[in-house]
């Protein structure tokens, strides 16, 4: 079977190769056809972005463990400006390197611990943009990723990104004000390119993203937002989440302080009222970045707070334990480290998690991140994550980046 899956992944690649090719050299073709002025046509600009990981994961309970060898190839073409307007495509190619020694939702390799890199083609962008005089909107497949991209986000850590069917439009003003809005209708979610009997691809949605920031020097950045969710296919994560992000800078110190109270929304057939509260401060000494924060998802009637669209790695532990808030809720006590030696930019982050309801010790955490970046295209990473299960299992995961890009 796994002789199978080297064949199949090679001549996946050999076709993957030959239809990004192809469609972007159409793309590319439409693009320039669409418009006859100049600028627009010789603006055009390429990038090929290429990034290799080896994911490695030994998860307790689980008879093998898991080495994901992918490669994602990514074509960018964006046309240059007329009058303000510009489109875009962007192509991304995911490629089993080697054998297929993990589990995808639709592989179901089931002696395999999930990596959630399935291989196959997809289009990640292809939308057209219009800019002036501060006011922009975006049509079409994008990138959405609102503030720290704790609710909504792109997943950028999977090799398969997540994007946004949507409308976007938005206006910033001369004195750091901004507002901006979004209706999204689908979700191209990174289990994809195709669905699964346990994940689909796809989410279909009536989505409404609305947020407005502003920047008062001296008494700090706040965010306000309001965000409303119905997914037609899986309605019991349908959800209205209004809050704020506030971020303050007294001289050395940066303070973080967030606040989101969430309701049932749509088709959702459950009644709960949700908060969500997040601390932080760091500061530096010696050359050392030091920071330390206290984050709490709720939950209410059994029903804990939820976060489907957030790019999920970037918190509560990179062995992404809690990508699925438990029924008691999550409450995240973490401190983290970072600094140089020579050229190497190293992390180390220390996380203890507990239920938000019951006393539940969910387990600790340690991660810890060496990069070295060759330019700023070119870079190598190592990562290490040890989830020590109290009331969880114990998973070990570790993970070989390279990242490249050529182009603008």
């Amino acid at each position: 079977m796994k002789n199978l899956a080297i064949i199949r992944a090679r001549g996946t690649f050999v076709k993957s190769v030959s239809g990004v090719l192809a469609f972007t050299t159409l793309a590319l073709s439409a693009l320039s056809s669409a418009s006859t002025a100049e600028d627009t046509v010789s603006g055009v600009k390429t990038k090929l972005t290429l990034r290799y990981r080896a994911e490695y994961v030994d998860q307790e309970g689980i008879e093998e463990t898991a080495l994901a060898s992918t490669l994602k190839s990514r074509l960018t073409f964006t046309t240059g400006s007329w009058s303000g307007l510009s489109g875009q495509i962007e192509v991304d190619d995911i490629t089993v390197i080697g054998s297929e020694m993990y589990r995808t939702p639709e592989n179901g390799y089931s002696e395999y611990p999930v990596v959630a890199d399935p291989e196959g083609v997809d289009v990640n962008q292809a939308k057209l943009s219009y800019q002036r005089d501060g006011f922009s909107s975006t049509l079409g497949r994008q990138r959405i990723n609102l503030g720290s991209q704790r609710f909504v986000g792109g997943v950028g850590w999977r090799q398969n990104e997540q994007t946004y069917d949507a409308f976007r439009v938005g206006y910033k003003t001369d004195s750091n004000v901004s507002v901006d809005y979004a209706y999204v209708w689908g979700v191209e979610r990174v289990f994809g390119p195709n669905d699964s009997t346990s994940q689909l691809a796809r989410w279909n949605t009536e989505s409404h993203f609305i947020t407005a920031a502003s920047d008062f020097e001296k008494l700090g950045k706040i965010e306000l937002f309001a965000l409303f969710n119905d997914f037609n296919p899986v309605p019991g994560l349908s959800t209205q989440t209004v809050g704020f992000d506030y971020q303050f800078k007294p001289k050395a110190f940066t303070l973080n302080f967030g606040y989101a109270q969430q309701n049932d929304y749509g088709s959702n057939p459950n009644n709960f009222n949700n908060d969500y509260l997040s601390l932080s401060a760091s500061t530096e000494v010696a050359n050392l970045g030091l920071s330390a924060g206290y984050e709490v998802l709720g939950t209410d009637n059994g029903v804990s707070f939820k976060t489907p669209l957030a790019t999920l790695h970037k918190f509560q532990g990179w062995a992404d334990m809690f990508l699925v808030t438990p029924a008691g809720g999550v409450v995240d006590t973490w401190a983290q480290v970072k600094g140089k030696v020579g050229p190497v930019d190293l992390l180390v982050k220390y996380h203890q998690f507990g239920s938000d309801e019951d006393s539940i010790d969910y387990g600790d955490e340690l991660d810890l991140a060496a990069t070295y970046s060759f330019s700023k295209d070119h870079s190598i990473q190592l990562k290490f994550a040890q989830f020590d299960g109290k009331s969880m299992v114990d998973v070990d995961k570790v993970w070989l980046s390279w990242n490249w890009a050529w182009g603008n």
